[in-house]
């Protein structure tokens, strides 16, 4: 089973028992302060589990994630947008740039996601002139 079938499949059963909340979508490097204005935002909302349409399929057919999931991707954004002319995070493969949150359990380490990790460093430094 694929992430996004189990996922719709858990959409399905639980859509009476889930609120959903309009949460602002990353659309490019200009829009990452409101991206982290709408994550906070989000994790001061009453959030019991998290159920996104992808990562860990296990974890999402077990329940989802907790709130720290979104502590973890607060962390992760607001590295990347660091204002030091190359930020840290950006020369780090993914494993260890979440490192403290997969070890929290927050995050699950997926290595398919290595290449969206580069694909982010790579679009800020472009949009910055560095790139």
């Amino acid at each position: 089973m694929n992430v996004e079938n189990g996922c719709g499949q858990l959409e399905r059963s639980c859509r009476r028992a889930t609120s959903r909340d309009a949460c602002h979508l990353y659309d490019g490097p200009a829009a990452l302060a409101l991206h982290l204005e709408e994550l906070k935002r989000l994790r001061s909302s009453p959030i019991n589990r998290i159920l996104p349409c992808h990562g860990d399929p296990e974890r999402i057919l077990g329940g989802g994630y907790e709130p720290s999931f979104i502590d973890a991707t607060i962390r992760y954004v607001e590295a990347m947008n660091d204002q030091a002319p190359e930020p840290e995070i950006w020369r780090k493969p993914l494993a260890q740039a979440v490192s403290e949150d997969v070890k929290s359990g927050a995050l699950i380490y997926i290595p398919a996601y290595e290449d969206v990790h580069a694909s982010n460093a790579a679009l800020l430094k472009a949009y910055r002139g560095k790139g």
